[in-house]
């Protein structure tokens, strides 16, 4: 069975990932002994993403604000029994996550501010890696750019990986990317 097998693309659903940016996550984390890695991620949308972390890694807890796409994502992944769903508000009330969490995934409100806050919540679980989506989209105010760069600039972390489409591509038709999809930040 192939990962991929059956998950959209960006330009089928302009609100999930590339497929290119999921094998990139695939890939870089092939070459990493995950076992017991948990991960959180920030914003669940539909599920496709979940999924494929939840194929990665051996816990999933994703926190998602709108019920009805729980119950899409839930549906999506009715065979995967290591994904746990949290609705909450994340901007606006505890997430209810204690344990340590070795991976942050953050694709969430792309406002300065909001991933900002995104990058404060997730290392108080101690991750060791955050994968940001939607790092090149082209905005015209401070957003996921910015903030993943200033975050960069204050850490100096020990690895940078761009992953997903380049600069250029059109994985949200209509909107060439200014710069990589994504990244993932070694801390």
């Amino acid at each position: 069975m192939n990962i991929l097998d059956g998950i959209p693309d960006k330009r089928i659903d302009k609100n999930t990932t590339s497929l290119k940016f999921k094998k990139d996550i695939i890939d870089y984390f092939s070459n990493i002994d995950t076992t017991g890695y948990r991960c959180i991620e920030v914003g669940t949308n539909k599920g496709y993403t979940t999924r494929v972390l939840s194929l990665v890694f051996d816990h999933v807890v994703t926190l998602e604000l709108r019920s009805d796409l729980i119950k899409y994502a839930r549906e999506t992944n009715k065979d995967r029994t290591n994904i746990e769903y949290v609705q909450c508000d994340v901007y606006n009330s505890e997430w209810g996550v204690v344990e340590d969490h070795q991976i942050a995934f953050i694709d969430c409100d792309h406002r300065y501010s909001y991933v900002r806050r995104d990058i404060e919540n997730c290392l108080k679980l101690n991750v060791k890696y955050i994968i940001f989506d939607d790092y090149g989209l082209p905005e015209n105010k401070p957003c996921v750019k910015v903030a993943v760069d200033t975050y960069i600039e204050e850490v100096n972390p020990n690895s940078i990986k761009y992953i997903g489409e380049p600069a250029g591509n059109e994985p949200r038709v209509g909107r060439p990317l200014v710069d990589w999809e994504g990244v993932i930040i070694e801390i």
